[in-house]
C-alpha cells in the first residue's frame, strides 16, 4: 500500500457502458497531514531591556515526529539565542546587550510540513530613555535633554519662582520668562533656564531699624 502525501488534489473519472456516451465526472479532495496542519501559534514576543535576562516561549501545533526550529530570516537581538530542540515548543533566551528594534522570522519543520512566523522585538535601555542635566556656564541655570520629563519642567519653573517670580526680565541679558521657557521647551524638546546673578532680585524683607531713645540728663 502506498501512503498519500498531504495536499489538495483534483481529477476526473470516466463512466462508460451499454453503448452510452462516456461521462466524465470531476473529482477533488484534500489529504490532511497526520497529526494536523503544522502551525506556529505564538503571534508576538515580549520586548526586552538591556542587561535584563530575557526568556520567551514559541509554541506550535500539528505535525508529527520531531520538530526542527531555526531563524530563517533576520537576526535575533544581540545576546539572545534560539534554544531549538525537537519538541513542539522552543524558546528565545539570554540577556540583551544592544538597544534597538530587531525583526526576524522563526521557522519550524515537522515531517513534510513547514511553517514560519515573523516577529519584531524592541530592546530598550533600563529606564526607557536617556537624559542629561547640566549647569549654565557662569550664569547659573539648568538644561534637560533627551525628552523633557514633566517633573524636570516643574522643577525648573519652581526655581524661577524662587529666584524672582517670573525670573529676570526678558530684556535683560540671559533672562527668560516662564512663557519663553515653555515655548522653547515645546519647540526644541529642550528645557533651558539661564539667568545672570546681577538680574536676580532678592526677596529678603528689610528689617526695621532699632528706635533711638533720648538720653536722660541727671
Amino acid at each position: 500500500a502506498s501512503t498519500a502525501t498531504a495536499g489538495s488534489y483534483t481529477g476526473s473519472i470516466a463512466i462508460t457502458g451499454g453503448g452510452a456516451t462516456a461521462v466524465n465526472v470531476p473529482l477533488s479532495g484534500t489529504v490532511n497531514a497526520a497529526g494536523g496542519t503544522l502551525n506556529i501559534t505564538t503571534g508576538t514576543l515580549p520586548n526586552g531591556v538591556v542587561g535584563t535576562p530575557y526568556n520567551a516561549t514559541i509554541t506550535s501545533t500539528g505535525g508529527t515526529g520531531t520538530h526542527s526550529w531555526t531563524v530563517s530570516a533576520g537576526s535575533l537581538p544581540p545576546g539572545l539565542s534560539l534554544t531549538g530542540g525537537t519538541a513542539a515548543t522552543t524558546s528565545i533566551s539570554g540577556t540583551p546587550t544592544t538597544a534597538g528594534t530587531f525583526n526576524f522570522t522563526i521557522q519550524v519543520t515537522a515531517g513534510a510540513q513547514t511553517d514560519t512566523q515573523a516577529y519584531s522585538v524592541t530592546v530598550t535601555t533600563s529606564g526607557g530613555g536617556t537624559g542629561t542635566i547640566g549647569g549654565g556656564g557662569g550664569g547659573g541655570g539648568c538644561s534637560v535633554e533627551g525628552g523633557v520629563s514633566p517633573w524636570y519642567l516643574l522643577a525648573g519653573l519652581a526655581s524661577l519662582a524662587v529666584l524672582g517670580g517670573s525670573g529676570p526680565a526678558p530684556s535683560q541679558a540671559g533672562g527668560l520668562s516662564i512663557r519663553q521657557v515653555k515655548a522653547n521647551a515645546r519647540a526644541t524638546g529642550r528645557l533651558s533656564l539661564a539667568s545672570r546673578p546681577s538680574a536676580l532680585k532678592s526677596r529678603t524683607p528689610s528689617l526695621p531699624r532699632r528706635p533711638q531713645w533720648p538720653s536722660r540728663s541727671g
